[in-house]
């Protein structure tokens, strides 16, 4: 089933099994939003993010806006590039197909302060060509439904370390800056398989042969 642009909020986690309709993958760009912009930090922006992070250097850009009081793609794009690496958001279907390969992933969704996660493997996803949704694939348990992709203005893939933890992933985000939805390695910061690593890093290559969301 293809949802109307009139359809669920961005960002709600679905889990029940819904109808899918299995087309030929569309190679299509994301269209995007004409009146949206990525948030690029400024100098004067960055300043408060090194230092904030020069203590807490695995904290998730999500929490760390409690403190800073900026937009999360904000505090994103003011990290260092060994921490995270942001694209443009028509780069969407490509690096969902990336973190596809990481096998297990955590699909985690932040609504009025409830967190939604969901522990498995990423479906297959398409490009609905009669509407806006990124529908993604049937499976028997796991995350399904249909992603607003037009509606996410940049991707960060951010990889944040602090003695042990290591927290690994992709964050979605809008033009408001705030993230719709993020994947991330499992483990909570954990040690991962060597395998796993390898394919993450993969993915954190591709982004880095792109073009930047912020110049």
């Amino acid at each position: 089933m293809t949802r109307k642009t009139s359809a669920m909020p961005v960002g709600v986690v679905l889990i029940a099994g819904l109808a899918w309709a299995s087309p030929a993958r569309s190679q299509a760009p994301v269209p995007a939003l004409a009146a949206a912009a990525p948030m690029c930090a400024t100098p004067e922006q960055t300043a408060p993010v090194t230092a904030f992070y020069e203590k807490s250097a695995a904290m998730l850009p999500l929490l760390a806006t409690r403190t800073l009081k900026m937009p999360e793609a904000l505090i994103a794009s003011a990290l260092k590039p060994n921490q995270a690496l942001g694209v443009e958001g028509k780069y969407f279907g490509a690096l969902w197909d990336s973190a596809r390969t990481w096998g297990d992933v955590v699909f985690f969704a932040s609504k009025e302060g409830n967190q939604f996660e969901v522990n498995g493997p990423l479906p297959e996803g398409v490009q609905s060509t009669s509407s806006n949704y990124f529908n993604l694939g049937p499976q028997k348990a796991g995350i399904t439904g249909h992603l607003r992709a037009d509606r996410i203005v940049s991707i960060y893939a951010i990889s944040l370390q602090e003695g042990k933890a290591h927290l690994r992933g992709l964050v979605f985000y809008d033009g408001k800056g705030d993230s719709q939805f993020a994947v991330f390695l499992p483990g909570e910061g954990a040690p991962v398989p060597p395998d796993t690593e390898a394919v993450f890093n993969k993915t954190w290559s591709m982004i880095a042969s792109l073009p930047r969301v912020c110049k």
